[in-house]
């Protein structure tokens, strides 16, 4: 699989954003470095055998910490379910309501 680039990174997580309705334009740098880093993942990967994570080499700790960096920005940036709550302060999955409920809702109106 080839690795993205960071401007393809940086696209699809600006329109990801956008999709969520948290993205601003402030998040540039913040949104540039998470780009550098998942590129930087995803090259890193790409080249290291399965032999040497199980060796533990120095490639594959550096490949941990990076997808550990990655998780924390993209946390920052709400793109995971615990970011985005902390970000807009409400769950990514709305309950459901019952037809039951509904009706009564618009019964009261």
């Amino acid at each position: 699989m080839k690795a993205k680039t960071k401007n393809t990174i940086i696209k699809k997580t600006i329109k990801e954003l956008e999709t969520l309705g948290i993205y601003k334009k402030e998040y540039a740098t913040l949104i540039e470095v998470y780009a550098e880093l998942l590129e930087s993942y995803q090259e890193l990967k790409a080249e290291v055998s399965a032999a040497c994570f199980i060796s533990r080499s120095p490639s594959a700790i550096s490949i941990e910490n990076l997808r550990k960096d990655i998780l924390k920005y993209s946390s920052e940036l709400g793109l995971s379910p615990a970011g985005y709550r902390r970000i807009v302060g409400e769950d990514l999955k709305q309950p459901k309501k019952s037809k039951l409920e509904t009706a009564l809702e618009n019964f009261e109106k």
